[in-house]
């Protein structure tokens, strides 16, 4: 009966645990009451009371179903806790251990919520009660558990809306009735046996509802105005979740369940978009973009208008920024770059961004075409308004020159007026004195007025010098002084303020020119000036000494050849000619003397022009800090030795060198000089424009200021000196032209010694010699050197580089006896060397460049020895009459020679030089003549690069020869002419600086200066890059628009490649990688042994080559010709 009863019990509970799941999915209130009862423990009696039929626990089918569903579960996460058929691994809910509180106040403090229900928990379940309590502040790895447990002790909300959950307590025992604990509901301990379940069919298992998830509701209160009481509404899905987020503050994640939503996405949108509109609108008024005149375009920075957008723009920003990704600067110009293109479109104005794509444009010669189809896009500014700012941009071409010639005028305009005022303080002095009335109203006179009209008075003694002082009213000098100096310190502001009020008053001066003078009187007051004339003569002297920044202008010809679209006899091919100029800012100042010259031509001595002992020494110096670099840099075994390798050779004004140049451009002059009226044009607009000037109020030249230095290749120099020559008969300076100093540039002169040098060491025939320049360029390949210097200048001197390294490498192998240039003996260098301090490296590295000098170089200077004596004066030469006791003496050998055959019948016969000579090796002559003269050309080259004008003069001592042996004879005129200028026409002002102001510094630095007229070959070049794209349009109004406007285009430009990260060419040609070329040139040299010194050798195409470059200069001509040349300068510039 027993057990028939539970059967039919244990089938009645299955069938309704059936249809309790289906009522739960029908039903959602049927979900918190299953929760509900999925969390009641049953006690062991009532199971059995269950089986037994017991009418006090049936009484009720849900509680039985819901006592049976539970029995030995943990409390959270509903996992059975039986092992092997016994509850393990538990934790009682609400007792406390020794070590930590129960996990039941440790969950209360996570969820808020106050527990008073429960039973046992898995030891899993305690652990992560544990963990959640460590990690309660990383919401993110905690909000599935939070969200689970809430739910579970919340319960069920009301419908009236929340309400404050009120304290439960345990009911008292006289409460509960007749409950014993027999009644209370079973709590499985750790030891509870397990209890039976009964196992369902598979069809009853199937029919089970999975149980319901554990989710958050909530509610919220809306109250409108004419509502009496607050409406309850219950929000879910994403609406739920960003209400729960925004209440949680997790922006973040509100934010993306915001996007999720269909509608409230769109009006994201919207709104986001009219919120950049307005940011756009408030951005327009004073953006960057907005400021478009020529300076603000050449400062346009792109990292300004970055932080702009970012600051004013946080949303555009922010958009840009995420289709860009991660910051980057690419990034930052792609944000930027749409940015300005975005803005545009609604503000026209903001256009700096356009203009600067528009300029890229235009030097890159893009058609109109194009400049339509980008404008289109907002990419640039339309083709007109390009050109229209370029001819904005021309108006501010002279405003540097302007402001640099404006700072020398008002320094000479100080001192004029300081001088004037020093006249009418003495002429005011002078008529006070005579003004002056003693006590009985005589008047007085002073004996300095009386010796001015040639009173005289005759000395004589005071008898009582001390005594009679005191009634002639006269006291001590020394008590004088003293009041004297006390007063004049008290009425040195008085003073001051006088003169400067007097100054103020002289009419015809600028206000520049005043506050200068006025700056110097304010430097010259002290103690120590006792009178306002004193203080006026400090201050002159003052701006007398003080440094002007001098400047000077470069000029050269552009020569272009334009092509007629449609020829005719009207439209021919056209070949321009005109001159560009510019101007750049001399570094190298000093204080001397700019009055009158040094000295007279006259004195010119041989010392001033010619390669004394002095200066070779101190070539040889030079040569043998250039040997030691190569040495270091291409030979293995020297390696370790580059620090002490000197790399930039000091001079007194190394640091100014190091500076960058300040230069402007100053356009184009539409004349070609070639014609003699057009440079005459030529040089009075730039003395008119350009030299500092006394003007005027009319603007006419009163008087020349300064004189100013006009550089240019030689050619121009001569043209220049001619017009010059035939304007000395001028009445004043202007109409002679005598602001302009013309000089030649560096960069000419050195292409002329590198066409010397080609014009001895290469023949098209001497292919076949191995080890001559021919040769060896064939082997290397170097076909387009082989045009030579004239016509492949950049390739040639590449070349012959490579060649010189080779040569002195192969030296250093056969004088250190290494094997090759990758050897590296063990004991070289020595090892106290090499564990040295770089002084005593340096010593030891350039000793051993010495050797290599000292060999190669020792005998091809000997005729500058006899260069130098021939040109001093000598005693007349005596030729005494062979014959004994004949007393005849001659000065020329012929004349004794006739006497001796004529009188004694006496022939002498002449010993032959040649037939003494032992024989050379005239393949080292070529060898070693070939590495003297390039070593002068890189030591110019380096002298060139570090601004050391006074290292440049001493090449050029040595150039004036070669000029003059091998036919250059303008070159050599105009290289005896600078020296003559710099050692004795020019004052010493003007000297100094045509020896040190010679280069220009684009990107400062050591070592970084190039020749004034290669600097403005660049410039050429750069201007045509605009011309060429022109085409047939070309003329004389597009090409001044262009050249007016090229030297701010030129820094906008440079600012854009800054921005963008676009690197600019450096002006030096990239080199490639040497090694392989020197391998095969040194190779050369040693199967010719070319160094090695052998008598009878020579190349069939160079018989008979000299080592000493120079032997076929005679001193006598030289001497002529020198003589002559100061002869007439003397005439022409001394005594005119």
């Amino acid at each position: 009966m027993y057990h028939a009863r539970a059967s039919w019990y244990r089938y009645l509970l299955i069938v309704g645990i059936n249809a309790v799941l289906k009522m739960q999915s029908l039903c959602p209130d049927t979900d918190t009451y299953v929760r509900k009862a999925l969390f009641t423990a049953i006690s062991p009696i009532n199971w059995r009371r269950l089986a037994m039929g017991n009418s006090s626990t049936v009484g009720s089918f849900p509680s039985m179903l819901f006592a049976m569903a539970s029995a030995v579960l943990c409390f959270l996460c509903a996992i059975d806790m039986r092992v092997n058929g016994k509850v393990a691994h538990t934790r009682k809910f609400f007792a406390d251990s020794v070590s930590d509180k129960s996990p039941a106040s440790r969950l209360e403090a996570v969820l808020g919520i106050e527990i008073k229900k429960g039973s046992s928990i898995c030891a899993p379940c305690n652990r992560e009660v544990t963990h959640v309590l460590q990690w309660q502040r990383d919401t993110d790895k905690c909000t599935k558990a939070i969200e689970k447990w809430r739910g579970i002790f919340s319960g069920p909300k009301e419908v009236g809306g929340p309400k404050t959950p009120q304290k439960q307590t345990s009911a008292p025992l006289e409460e509960r009735g007749g409950e014993t604990k027999r009644n209370l509901p079973f709590t499985p301990t750790r030891h509870s046996p397990a209890r039976k379940v009964t196992r369902l069919s598979v069809e009853a298992r199937e029919n089970i509802a999975p149980p319901p998830s554990d989710t958050t509701s909530l509610q919220i209160l809306l109250k409108y105005p004419s509502d009496k009481h607050a409406r309850v509404i219950e929000l879910k899905g994403d609406a739920k979740a960003l209400v729960q987020q925004v209440t949680e503050k997790s922006w973040n994640a509100a934010a993306n369940s915001a996007l999720r939503m269909k509608n409230m996405g769109a009006a994201l949108q919207k709104k986001v978009a009219k919120k950049i509109n307005t940011e756009v609108r408030d951005l327009a008024g004073s953006s960057i973009l907005g400021k478009t005149s020529p300076d603000d375009l050449v400062n346009f920075n792109m990292d300004a208008f970055a932080e702009e957008l970012e600051t004013r723009t946080p949303w555009l920003n922010a958009c840009f920024q995420g289709a860009c990704g991660k910051e980057s600067r690419p990034a930052q110009i792609a944000k930027c770059t749409a940015a300005s293109i975005c803005v545009k479109v609604e503000h026209p104005t903001l256009s700096a961004w356009q203009y600067r794509n528009s300029f890229v444009l235009l030097q890159g010669g893009a058609k109109k075409k194009a400049f339509k189809r980008l404008n289109k896009q907002n990419i640039c500014m339309s083709h007109s308004r390009s050109i229209a700012k370029q001819v904005e941009f021309g108006k501010n071409r002279d405003r540097d020159m302007m402001e640099w010639k404006a700072t020398i005028e008002a320094q000479f305009g100080a001192i004029s007026s300081l001088e004037e005022l020093y006249s009418i303080i003495e002429e005011e002095e002078a008529s006070g004195e005579k003004a002056t009335l003693d006590q009985s109203g005589n008047s007085t006179i002073s004996s300095a007025d009386l010796q001015a009209c040639n009173f005289s008075f005759p000395s004589f003694v005071q008898d009582s010098p001390e005594d009679d002082m005191s009634e002639l009213g006269v006291e001590p000098l020394g008590q004088q002084l003293e009041e004297d100096n006390t007063n004049i310190t008290k009425d040195i502001p008085d003073v001051q303020t006088t003169l400067t009020t007097k100054l103020q008053n002289i009419p015809g001066y600028k206000v520049e020119e005043y506050k200068r003078a006025i700056f110097a009187i304010t430097q010259s007051v002290s103690s120590l000036h006792k009178t306002a004339k004193d203080i006026i003569a400090s201050a002159i002297t003052l701006l007398k000494v003080m440094p002007i920044r001098t400047y000077q202008v470069i000029f050269d010809n552009v020569d272009i050849f334009v092509t007629a679209k449609h020829q005719s006899k009207r439209n021919k091919n056209r070949s321009l000619h005109w001159i560009q100029q510019y101007a750049v800012i001399d570094r190298v100042l000093n204080d001397l003397d700019s009055s009158t010259p040094q000295k007279s031509l006259r004195d010119l001595t041989v010392a001033d022009y010619l390669p004394t002992e002095a200066i070779q020494a101190q070539l040889r110096r030079d040569y043998i800090i250039i040997v030691s670099r190569i040495m270091v840099d291409c030979l293995a075994a020297f390696e370790q030795l580059k620090k002490a390798a000197v790399r930039h050779i000091p001079h007194p004004y190394s640091e100014e060198m190091s500076k960058a140049s300040e230069q402007t451009w100053l356009g184009l002059q539409f004349k070609n000089e070639n014609v003699s009226a057009d440079m005459v044009e030529i040089l009075r607009y730039i003395q008119t424009h350009f030299v500092p000037a006394e003007e005027d109020p009319e603007g006419r030249i009163q008087r020349l200021l300064l004189t100013i230095l006009l550089g240019g290749d030689w050619l121009s120099v001569e043209r220049a000196e001619n017009v010059q020559l035939a304007f000395m008969d001028g009445d004043n300076a202007e109409e002679r032209l005598d602001g302009l100093l013309p000089k030649f540039e560096l960069w000419h002169a050195i292409r002329n010694l590198v066409e010397i040098l080609h014009s001895i060491f290469y023949k098209e025939a001497s292919a076949g010699d191995k080890g001559s320049l021919c040769s060896n360029m064939n082997v290397v390949g170097a076909t387009t050197a082989k045009k030579g210097p004239h016509d492949a200048y950049n390739h040639y001197k590449e070349y012959i580089n490579k060649d010189i390294d080779a040569l002195i490498i192969y030296a250093c192998l056969k004088a250190f006896k290494l094997e090759s240039i990758d050897a590296r003996p063990a004991d070289f260098p020595p090892a106290y060397i090499l564990n040295a301090n770089l002084h005593v490296q340096k010593d030891w590295l350039e000793s051993r460049a010495a050797e290599i000098v000292d060999d190669l170089l020792a005998g091809n200077t000997e005729s500058l020895h006899d260069i130098r004596e021939g040109m001093a004066p000598k005693p007349r030469p005596q030729l005494p009459c062979r014959h004994p006791g004949c007393p005849k003496v001659y000065v020329r050998p012929g004349a004794r020679v006739t006497h001796e055959k004529g009188h004694h019948d006496l022939v002498v016969e002449e010993e032959s030089e040649e037939s003494s000579l032992p024989k050379e090796d005239h393949i080292y002559n070529y060898q070693t003549s070939k590495l003297t003269l390039a070593l002068l050309i890189r030591n110019m080259d380096d002298a060139t690069k570090e601004g050391d004008g006074e290292r440049l003069s001493r090449c050029f001592r040595m150039a004036l020869l070669y000029y003059k042996a091998y036919g250059h004879t303008k070159y050599a005129y105009g290289t005896l002419m600078f020296f003559a200028k710099v050692n004795a026409l020019l004052p010493p002002k003007l000297a100094h600086s045509l020896v040190w102001n010679r280069v220009v510094n684009n990107r400062g630095g050591k070592g970084n200066n190039i020749p004034l007229d290669q600097n403005l070959e660049h410039m050429n070049n750069y201007l045509k890059s605009f011309l060429k794209h022109l085409g047939p349009n070309l003329n004389e109004q597009s090409a001044a628009r262009i050249a007016n406007a090229i030297g701010e285009m030129a820094a906008l430009l440079k600012r854009a490649d800054s921005d963008l990260g676009v690197r600019s060419d450096s002006g030096r040609h990239t080199k490639a990688d040497r090694i392989p070329e020197l391998h095969t040139l040194v190779d050369q040299y040693a199967q010719v042994e070319a160094l090695s010194y052998v008598p009878g050798r020579e190349y069939n195409s160079f018989p008979g080559f000299k080592r000493d470059l120079l032997a076929k200069l005679s001193s006598v001509n030289l001497a002529k010709w020198v003589n002559r040349l100061v002869s007439k300068w003397s005439a022409t510039y001394e005594n005119a």
